[in-house]
């Protein structure tokens, strides 16, 4: 990729383990992917959120956000939830949103640096906790993802988290 200098990139940690050597790559190539302009996003789902709640997550970010900002201080960082498909249909809640709002406030993190990762299926119970979170952490943004094997978004799916981002 930064060979090619035209496209940016995101690297999605699953597990621990990964990050430092991962990490140490990236962070050598920085001068070339800055270079060209190239954006780099560090991606991970550091806390438990729906269906996991009281599962630990594979890559913590008390592990993650230092590494990510000592080691790569030049990319962004997306954070979500680990969730699972099977189970009950949860939603984010206020405890989640005030969770990443700590992470967020603890690592020092801006903003302007973040968006938060979370899955459509589950925004589309209850938007709210999650626009609380966009507002309490300003400059942030919001990455609404489905799944592989999902089914496609629905219309009414876009229309109402359209009016619940913009009310």
């Amino acid at each position: 990729v930064p060979a090619d200098g035209s496209r940016h990139m995101t690297l999605d940690f699953k597990e621990a383990e990964a990050l430092e050597p991962c990490l140490a790559l990236l962070a050598a190539r920085a001068p070339q992917l800055i270079k060209n302009g190239q954006v780099v996003w560090l991606n991970a789902d550091v806390l438990p959120g729906p269906n996991t709640r009281h599962s630990p997550v594979r890559v913590p970010a008390h592990r993650f956000l230092p590494l990510g900002r000592r080691i790569c201080p030049f990319a962004l960082l997306s954070l979500g939830w680990r969730l699972s498909p099977i189970g009950a249909e949860e939603a984010y809640t206020e405890r989640d949103a005030a969770l990443m709002e700590r992470l967020c406030l603890d690592h020092g993190v801006s903003g302007d640096k973040i968006v938060f990762a979370a899955a459509v299926r589950f925004a589309e119970l209850a938007p709210q906790p999650l626009i609380s979170l966009l507002h309490r952490v300003p400059h942030s943004e919001l990455l609404l993802w489905t799944g592989t094997g999902e089914m496609p978004v629905r219309t009414s799916t876009t229309s109402h988290l359209t009016t619940a981002m913009v009310s």
